[in-house]
């Protein structure tokens, strides 16, 4: 149970756990259980400190001329670049997932998915830009094409025109969605960020 996070357990094993256990940071940081041992230092920062800092922080940190580790450091600039460009750049590593707003946590898992290799997959994102500013919005519209790019299905319930314009396929729920007969309408394939031509609504 302590090797997940306490935030995604059922609520009773939730409960068990929290009248059991205390949860606390290491007042070492990150230092070894073995105590005389020094603690790995990369630029003055051991990893605790360096998960604590700002990612935008950390990407400027982040940046080592040594040979061995490139291939390490180029796969994690490209995460922490990716959390940029969605607007995350306030976050650390360290954040608990189950402090994340909605919006946060399907960005995040955005990411995670452009950096895997499975394709064919069908993502489904309820409203991921729920607080972003505008510029973010766009950001966010460039990683969807680059998840859908890779050979994968994305569906987006989304109300921003900017999103919508994007979309190679609209489906609308109107006029009236409560009502027990609700118009469904769709719009053909759209080129570019131009407007897509509605084609004739389906009861």
């Amino acid at each position: 149970m302590l090797s997940k996070d306490v935030d995604s357990l059922q609520p009773h094993v939730r409960a068990f756990v929290e009248r059991a256990v205390t949860f606390t940071t290491c007042p070492d940081s990150a230092a070894p259980v073995s105590r005389g041992r020094p603690v790995l230092k990369i630029k003055g920062k051991n990893i605790a400190q360096a998960c604590a800092m700002q990612i935008s922080d950390l990407a400027e940190w982040v940046v080592l001329d040594e040979p061995s580790v490139a291939p390490l450091r180029a796969a994690l600039l490209r995460t922490l670049d990716s959390f940029v460009e969605i607007g995350l750049h306030y976050l650390s590593l360290d954040r608990p997932s189950g402090t994340l707003s909605g919006g946060e946590a399907q960005r995040t898992k955005m990411i995670r998915h452009l950096g895997s290799s499975l394709t064919d997959v069908t993502y489904i994102f309820d409203e991921p830009t729920i607080g972003m500013h505008p510029h973010d919005i766009r950001r966010m519209n460039a990683l969807l094409l680059r998840l859908r790019d890779k050979g994968n299905t994305v569906l987006v319930v989304e109300h921003k025109p900017e999103m919508i314009t994007i979309a190679d396929h609209v489906v609308d729920l109107g006029p009236a969605p409560a009502l027990p007969a609700a118009r469904w309408s769709s719009r053909a394939p759209s080129t570019g960020c131009g407007g897509a031509a509605r084609s004739p609504g389906v009861t």
